[in-house]
């Protein structure tokens, strides 16, 4: 059998000299140089991924710094991502190189170096495990250092323990990641409104028809553009203008709009139509700007008599680039896009390889320009009337993956919406269900729309409750389908359509039974039916 090898009484390195003595930098700096900590790769892949993605670059500003970096270019490089990060500026190969100076671009190993950076990370979406790896060699390091100095004042027995620390301490470790840790774990999100609307990203607001998903587009965008509290409660720390693109309200419905909630915040609001074909936007709803009024200070609209000419038949969310121009001219950080089925021209959204390009798209447009993107979408045919979670959305299988942040809107009693934080940019800040309400403004003019709080029950669909009140006034016998509605729409406040799919639904479970009498549908329970 093997002996075991017994550790030297001493150190090799300090057995002829004494510890204070005259070689005894030169053996701290052997012992500092044979435990070498630096994880290059990592250093790499974490500046290439910041090059890639400008979240990549939120993920892990404030907690990783330039010291951690080993190799003094990659300190350069990180301190300059940082500051063009805080800046606002857009980071990337050629913003990069531009704001170094020549002498010190060349340090750092020139434009084929930032270019070979960029290739050495595999996904951005890894910069956290990336940035961890950078941080962990950097402790190490630190602690290696701290070791190695109290190796000078160390007695015998007390080196030993010490050299034992060492050892572990800059010893390699191999640490499953799980998936979540991969994308998430620990990420620092901007927002527009927190944390509801990432910034960049892709928001979806979603809900079934009728249940006010243009309405709160447009409080969004109005509470933005003067600065305002969204309900009263969700503040921006973001300055910019706004482009509504919408291809379902129209004009006329949104003018109106605009008057209500500028008439409730005791505001004018100045809005324009944009033409691309034109120099100057068309102006309603107040008066153009006049001498230093900044011209961000706007909400333009883009509808759709105009996007016909524009266009060129080509649906916009196939080609976001044509927002470009809106978006620059007034300095946009926020584009509503209203609505996902009537900009895209797709005919069926449910497949995922239909919905799935265009949200890839809106997110690669929305990072490049810095802005944060709310798109409205409907559920799809066969979710309406049902309950609706984070898949009950038109092209859900992708939507629901890739999107960054999900609203559900959906409308309650008394004329109150309920608003549902399906799906959060982080895992840890999502928002609890909330109600919001419709009061009028200051002498009964305009609009308030105000947080009305949380709502701890869970949302019920109309359709249910529309099911719930047709079994309700059956109990007392049959009745003739247009009693059946009217008595039905004063308790849930529902339309014809919702009345129509509830009828449908109990007939598919065979809850109710229906007859023609004088060619007019009549209603009553079923026998064994609920009761």
């Amino acid at each position: 059998m093997a002996r075991k090898k017994e550790r030297p009484e001493t150190p090799p390195e300090f057995e002829k000299e004494s510890l204070l003595g005259a070689n005894a930098g030169e053996v701290l700096a052997a012992i500092r140089e044979s435990r070498s900590l630096t994880d290059m790769p990592a250093e790499q892949a974490t500046l290439g991924a910041c090059l890639m993605e400008r979240a990549a670059i939120s993920r892990v500003s404030g907690w990783l710094l330039a010291e951690d970096f080993s190799e003094p270019a990659h300190r350069v490089l990180y301190e300059e991502v940082q500051r063009l990060y805080d800046l606002v500026i857009p980071v990337d190969l050629v913003t990069l190189q531009s704001a170094l100076p020549p002498a010190q671009l060349e340090a750092c190993g020139g434009l084929k170096y930032l270019m070979q950076l960029q290739d050495s990370a595999p996904t951005a979406a890894a910069v956290v495990p990336y940035a961890r790896a950078v941080k962990t060699s950097a402790q190490r390091r630190a602690t290696r250092d701290a070791i190695c100095s109290l190796l000078l004042k160390a007695d015998h027995e007390r080196r030993l323990r010490l050299r034992d620390v060492l050892d572990h301490t800059t010893g390699g470790e191999i640490r499953l990641i799980g998936m979540d840790e991969l994308l998430i774990a620990e990420q620092k999100v901007e927002y527009l409104y927190k944390p509801l609307i990432p910034f960049p990203g892709v928001t979806v607001l979603f809900g079934p028809e009728g249940a006010g998903k243009s309405l709160l587009a447009l409080t969004l965008a109005h509470a933005f553009v003067h600065g305002h509290a969204w309900l009263g409660k969700f503040h921006s720390d973001k300055r910019g203008g706004v482009l509504f693109v919408d291809a379902e309200t129209g004009q006329p419905g949104t003018t109106e709009r605009i008057a209500d909630l500028d008439a409730g915040a005791g505001v004018r609001s100045e809005y324009a139509i944009y033409h691309r074909q034109k120099a100057e936007a068309d102006v309603f709803g107040g008066d153009a700007p006049q001498g230093d009024e900044p011209e961000q200070r706007r909400v333009r609209f883009w509808f759709r008599k105009d996007m016909d000419v524009v266009l060129d038949g080509r649906p916009l969310l196939s080609v976001p680039n044509i927002l470009i121009g809106p978006v620059h001219d007034i300095g946009a950080r926020f584009v509503i896009l209203d609505s996902m089925a009537s900009l895209s021209g797709a005919t069926d959204l449910n497949k995922r390889e239909v919905a799935g390009p265009i949200i890839d798209r809106l997110k690669a447009f929305a990072e490049q320009h810095l802005l944060s993107i709310l798109l409205l979408a409907h559920p799809p045919k066969s979710q309406l009337g049902e309950a609706i979670g984070a898949r009950g959305v038109a092209g859900s299988g992708a939507i629901a993956w890739i999107a960054d942040s999900m609203l559900l809107i959906v409308k309650a009693g008394g004329g109150t919406r309920i608003v549902e934080h399906k799906k959060a940019r982080h895992p840890r800040e999502f928002e609890e269900r909330f109600r919001i309400n419709e009061t009028p403004g200051p002498d009964q003019l305009g609009s308030v729309f105000t947080h009305g709080g949380v709502v701890t029950e869970p949302i019920v669909p109309k359709m249910e409750q529309a099911c719930d009140a047709i079994v309700t006034v059956l109990q007392v016998g049959p009745m003739m389908s247009e009693e059946v509605r009217a008595a039905v729409k004063r308790t849930v406040e529902c339309g014809d359509r919702t009345f129509d799919d509830a009828i449908s639904s109990l007939k598919r479970e065979k809850a109710i039974t229906s007859r023609t009498v004088n060619r007019k549908a009549q209603y009553s329970l079923a026998s064994g039916g609920p009761q």
